[in-house]
């Protein structure tokens, strides 16, 4: 070994310079003792000629023990410094040992290397080979040399790839012993050296690999091919070529000396060589020839040949040319074809529209198509996917899942249930992962193929399905009850009016019939919010600017918000118009903004903006279950403390409040909700702890009518007029009023309180009771005051009847329900008049006047 030999130089150069530095030590401790002889012989004492006796003594014997080499004084050689640097800094490791064993240096090298063969005595070499009896016979060789002080080198692997089910990457090292001789009556010992080789063995490997598997794939085609080298000789054949070479007895050591002349006829070979010699390297050419059979015939063959690659810039080296030879034009046809498939196959592959990658034993992907780099965001700038486990990239909840999945695929099991799964910790989205096994199951070499679908828009869809079955399901509950309701809250509100009616302010009874009405009326607006959230109450849309709406608002909300709360209003320019119910629509802003100013506790900023929304931006919340269409946004966003993320999914369901007992019923945003939902528009909550909430509001946009615009103007300007002047008409009025209603105490109060206004009253409990007593009746009845929902048969039925035998019928329907709820059961032109439950005698007296005449 070349660093021996330094080290034997360096040791005679030592020995060398300490007998010299002894020698003339020696000399020097002898002209000292000279001269003091000369000097003290007359004066001397006894004790200064016995000290120097000692001296000389001393003298002669570092002088013999330097001359044989038992004492030395030794300088440092210069390259003694470069050597030990090289040595610690060595990429190798390297310790060195005694004959017995013992460790004398080890570099740190060594120590890193084999750190996880210590077993907790030590980084020793002993150690190392010991723990690995799979390479008993490269161990006993370098032991051997040891021994004998000769020279040896092996390959040790460590680690065998699978255990248990888990993969155990196996680890190559270069391991060698060289003996080094002693020095100076020092004993001899040992050198070893150890390099980590894995990276190039693995890749050698992997290239040796790929290869017989190219050789196994070329031995099972039925043309014949060939791998030539620069001179045109044959380097490597496959299985049909070799048929070839034993039908002419032919060897192919001849075939890389003189080429092809073997199998071609001389006509044939001559064309091919100079074809060859003049085609530029990686280029392709096409000859029609003949190759000789051995019966001395010939037989029409076609040659395809690629000429090698142009040297290598690093190594100088040529690639190897190829050579492909059929017999017939079937042949080149299929192959044609074939080429002709795997190029579709490849297109088709990256062209698919769902995720496809093939996957290994641990979740490493080996291949994928563009769908799959796309949805793991894996291709990189320059267009190549970096290699990756699926694993890196799921949840963690979701890794056994999936590798129990995956480990009963490459058993060989198929048609099993997909797997759904989530895309890492901080992604939201969401997939499914379908397997089947891609290679027999025991193979060498087991993998599977992974077709990985993005649901998450499907969950979406699905979550918000789900939310507006239960919502749905609620708001049938929710609606059936506040009709009942709405018919006990009528009779209750209408037969306070009667007593009012004769009990005068100073009366003791007038305060409590007062106090009863009120709580009938809250008990009124619970149920109008229940039937808003059940998107069953009465709308009376029309064409409106949200910036007015807002404008005429922000008094009311100024109010409402406090003086430490600021109001910031940012409205939208050239606001498109929205059609809705005002009143609903001004509720749904006041609800917004008190639930706001509660989460503030009383500081903060409430910020209220609206802008239109185009088509192309809706389209890219369809995620989010929003149709895709022009819309006007209205945004109400506080600064409170926010909404827990695991209560935003139920703070529209009705009774749900997170306030204290006894400040809130919990339907104020079930009345945002219904309304919205009502009007055909969407709302959606966004919210973070600590930061506030946001509400945003999306109305479908509605292109009016020169006509509606008029409308809407003077809907504007009159509407407080319009208030007044019903508030001072006058109630009385005559005519004869057919009132059909199956809850008595209804009945009762309507009967009364129109008798008492100056009506003739006729009275039915159902539609049936109502056509006989119309029938029996000797003079007209000029209006018909029905409920709507009855036994036998109901007012729409009841409606259809009567015009059967006039016309010009005039009817109001009373109903706990919403309009629409019954409207679309009647004819489209059908003209009546509404009036919702509950309603005061005031309320019926009135719509009962403009009704009549």
């Amino acid at each position: 070994m070349p660093m021996l030999g330094t080290k034997e130089r360096w040791m005679s150069q030592n020995r060398e310079g300490r007998v010299g530095l002894m020698m003339l030590l020696a000399l020097v401790v002898a002209i000292i003792l000279a001269s003091l002889t000369v000097i003290l012989s007359n004066v001397a004492e006894p004790a200064i000629i016995g000290l120097l006796a000692v001296l000389a003594m001393f003298g002669v014997f570092f002088l013999l023990a330097g001359a044989v080499g038992l004492i030395g004084l030794q300088t440092r050689s210069p390259i003694a410094g470069h050597i030990h640097a090289l040595v610690e800094n060595s990429p190798e490791g390297i310790q060195i040992t005694a004959k017995d064993g013992t460790v004398l240096f080890t570099n740190p090298a060594f120590d890193r290397l084999l750190a996880n063969h210590s077993n907790g005595t030590g980084v020793t070499i002993e150690n190392f080979l010991i723990n690995e009896p799979q390479n008993a016979e490269q161990i006993f060789r370098l032991s051997r040399a040891a021994e004998l002080g000769e020279t040896a080198q092996e390959l040790i692997q460590i680690g065998r790839g699978f255990t248990n089910n888990e993969t155990t990457p196996a680890q190559w090292y270069n391991v060698s012993v060289a003996a080094m001789d002693g020095d100076s009556g020092a004993p001899g010992g040992n050198v070893w050296r150890v390099e980590d080789v894995t990276e190039r063995t693995g890749l050698a490997r992997a290239e040796k690999v790929q290869a017989q598997e190219i050789e196994h794939s070329l031995d099972h085609i039925p043309v014949a091919c060939a791998s030539l080298d620069a001179k045109g000789g044959v380097v490597r054949t496959n299985a049909k070529f070799r048929t070839w070479l034993d039908n002419m007895d032919a060897a192919s050591a001849e075939l890389n000396t003189q080429g092809l002349q073997h199998i071609l006829d001389v006509e044939t070979a001559s064309v091919f060589e100079e074809r060859r010699l003049n085609t530029d390297p990686g280029k392709s050419f096409t000859i029609n020839g003949h190759r000789r059979n051995e019966s001395g015939s010939s037989t029409p063959i076609t040659l395809i040949y690629r000429a090698p690659t142009a040297p290598s810039a690093g190594t100088g080296e040529h690639s190897q040319a190829s050579l492909v030879m059929f017999e017939d034009e079937r042949t080149l046809s299929a192959l044609k074809q074939a080429a002709s498939k795997s190029i579709d196959f490849s297109r088709y592959f990256h062209a698919a529209p769902f995720a496809i990658a093939s996957i290994t034993t641990d979740g490493s992907v080996e291949s994928a198509n563009h769908a799959f780099n796309r949805m793991f965001g894996r291709t990189s700038a320059n267009g190549d996917t970096p290699s990756f486990s699926i694993i890196e990239n799921i949840s963690s909840e979701n890794h056994r899942e999936v590798m129990d999945y995956l480990g009963t695929v490459l058993d060989g099991r198929t048609g099993l249930a997909p797997v759904d799964i989530k895309f890492g910790p901080k992604s939201d989205k969401t997939g499914r992962f379908y397997m089947m096994p891609m290679t027999e199951a025991g193979t060498k070499s087991p993998s599977a193929i992974l077709y990985a679908i993005d649901t998450t828009e499907q969950k979406t869809l699905e979550d918000q399905f789900a939310q507006s079955q239960k919502m749905q399901a609620v708001g049938q509950l929710a609606g059936g009850i506040a009709h009942d309701f709405n018919n006990v809250l009528t009779a209750i509100i209408g037969f306070s009016d009667l007593l009012l009616k004769n009990h005068r302010p100073t009366d003791p009874a007038f305060k409590d019939i007062i106090n009863i009405k009120q709580n009938a009326n809250r008990a009124a607006g619970l149920v109008r919010q229940l039937l808003a959230f059940s998107r069953r109450q009465t709308l009376r849309p029309e064409v409106l600017t949200l910036t007015d709406v807002i404008s005429d608002l922000s008094i009311l909300l100024s109010r409402l918000l406090g003086e430490s709360i600021s109001l910031k209003l940012e409205p939208g320019r050239d606001l498109w118009y929205v059609k809705a119910d005002l009143n609903q629509f001004e509720q749904v802003i006041v609800n917004l903004a008190v639930n706001a100013r509660d989460a503030m506790d009383g500081n903060g900023s409430l910020e209220i903006s609206t802008r239109n929304m185009s088509e192309i931006e809706s389209a890219e919340l369809a995620h989010l279950g929003i149709d895709r269409g022009e819309y006007v946004l209205c945004e109400i966003a506080d600064t409170g403390s926010g909404i827990p993320e695991e209560l935003l999914e139920k703070i529209f369901e009705p009774f749900f409040s997170t306030k204290e007992v006894g400040k809130g019923t919990g339907l104020g945003l079930s009345t945002v909700y219904g309304t919205i939902k009502q009007t055909g528009g969407y709302i959606f909550p966004e919210s973070k702890l600590g930061e506030g909430t946001r509400f945003k509001i999306f109305l479908p946009r509605h292109i009016p009518d020169a006509s509606a615009l008029i409308e809407a103007e003077e809907n504007a300007g009159l509407r407080a007029g319009k208030k007044l002047k019903k508030s001072q008409a006058d109630l009385t009025g005559s005519g004869c009023v057919m009132l059909v209603e199956d809850e008595g105490a209804v009945r009762d109060f309507a009967v009364r309180a129109l008798r008492s206004r100056g009506y003739e009253v006729l009275e039915a409990g159902c539609g049936i009771e109502a056509l006989e007593v119309i029938e029996a009746h000797e003079g007209t009845v000029d209006l018909v005051v029905s409920d709507v929902v009855m036994p036998e048969m109901d007012g729409p039925t009841l409606l259809k009847e009567l015009r059967q035998s006039n016309h010009d019928m005039k009817v109001i329907f009373m109903s706990g329900y919403a309009e629409d709820a019954f409207k679309k059961n009647l004819p489209a032109d059908e003209e009546f008049t509404f009036l919702p439950k509950p309603f005061s005698l005031q309320q019926l007296a009135t719509t009962v006047k403009e009704t009549i005449g």
